[in-house]
């Protein structure tokens, strides 16, 4: 199968039995139309492979991308090869072989009191 044709079933998958929200389908559509369908649209889904991944990846570096953007792109990636496997029976890569970008956690720094989400001074007040 096509790898446009077997994406619109993905979505359609997406929606139906997943209940992913319109804005999440989306970002998952913007993913496809921006980095997948390039590289692998009209592609079989079996002739998908880690190296031709790995081009991508590079040419998405070589974009300067966020790192959170890669991220999304390969996680859509990732779910709809995971879909092509189960739900369609593709024998294509196996999506856990695939890595993920790593994203640096944020640091949040709290002062004394924004632990307790009151400034200094303030106490509860019950009323009844």
């Amino acid at each position: 199968m096509i790898v446009s044709d077997a994406f619109g079933h993905f979505l359609s998958y997406c929606r139906a039995e997943r209940h992913v929200s319109d804005s999440s389908l989306n970002k998952y559509r913007d993913c496809f139309s921006s980095w997948i369908a390039p590289w692998f649209g009209q592609q079989e889904v079996v002739t998908i492979t880690r190296l031709k991944i790995l081009d991508m990846r590079q040419a998405m570096m070589n974009r300067q991308l966020s790192v959170a953007r890669q991220y999304g792109v390969m996680m859509c990636l990732k779910s709809f090869l995971k879909f092509c496997r189960t739900a369609l029976s593709l024998s294509c890569i196996d999506p856990s072989e695939l890595t993920l970008p790593k994203r640096v956690a944020p640091q949040v720094e709290y002062h004394p009191h924004q632990r307790s989400g009151r400034p200094p001074g303030h106490s509860i007040r019950w009323r009844g």
